[in-house]
């Protein structure tokens, strides 16, 4: 059963009261409204959802802790939503059957897993800028075709894993965050490459020389604000 409210004129507040009848709902859309949701923490929904998208609700600070059991999402929308919460140990369990997520433009607190573990669909997406996460780059799947971590708290060095050479990687983008090193040569593998946003770093030493023949689809790079000393021949041959 589907539920689709997305992009109205709502407003008011939803509580478990709302869903507590919806045992077949497997698909629900209450975006882009100006809804309160107000669910107990200890509430367990009747349903099993595989789609999610509550975007630009207002369902903070804490996190949603009633999703813990929903183990069956591929698309799981909780942007801008105003959480300024920790990120709960579980929700990574939750993301391996996830072909879209976004989580950006709230204020989520948490150590990114060293790997991303993600659903096995042919266009992946992963949307987790403007929060406050932190530790390194993590290791994403070959089928993620667009990611965002910018305006985080993340450091260490940009991963050579980053650059598998059956990666789609169309968009990805690491600014405004305290990346260290160099940009791996291994990126150049990146063959369907459309925008690589590194500015606002710490970044150093020359660029990949590499860009003149790299993707054909390649569109913008951006390596603003960072430190380093040699440029290459850029552009595409």
């Amino acid at each position: 059963m589907s539920l689709d409210l997305s992009e109205n004129s709502l407003h008011g507040v939803l509580s478990e009261v709302h869903f507590g009848n919806l045992t077949r709902l497997d698909f629900l859309d209450l975006s882009s409204n100006s809804l309160i949701i107000e669910i107990d923490s200890d509430w367990i929904p009747p349903f099993q959802l595989e789609y999610l998208s509550l975007g630009h609700c207002k369902i903070g600070p804490s996190f949603p802790l009633w999703l813990s059991n929903q183990n069956n999402l591929t698309y799981l929308d909780l942007s801008q939503i105003d959480i300024s919460d920790t990120m709960p140990d579980w929700f990574w369990s939750l993301t391996s059957k996830l072909n879209y997520l976004d989580l950006s433009n709230n204020q989520i607190i948490g150590k990114l897993p060293d790997s991303l573990v993600l659903g096995d669909g042919d266009y992946v997406q992963v949307f987790l800028n403007s929060n406050k996460f932190y530790g390194g780059v993590p290791r994403v799947p070959p089928n993620v075709a667009r990611l965002s971590l910018s305006n985080n708290s993340l450091s260490g060095q940009i991963p050579d894993s980053i650059s598998d050479e059956k990666s789609i990687l169309e968009f990805t983008s690491f600014s405004n965050n305290k990346l260290i090193g160099t940009i791996p040569s291994s990126i150049c593998k990146l063959r369907k490459l459309h925008y690589l946003d590194v500015s606002s770093n710490h970044l150093s030493g020359e660029l990949p020389n590499c860009w003149n023949r790299s993707s054909e689809y390649l569109q913008g790079l951006d390596f603003s604000n960072n430190n380093f000393t040699e440029l290459h021949q850029l552009g595409n041959s």
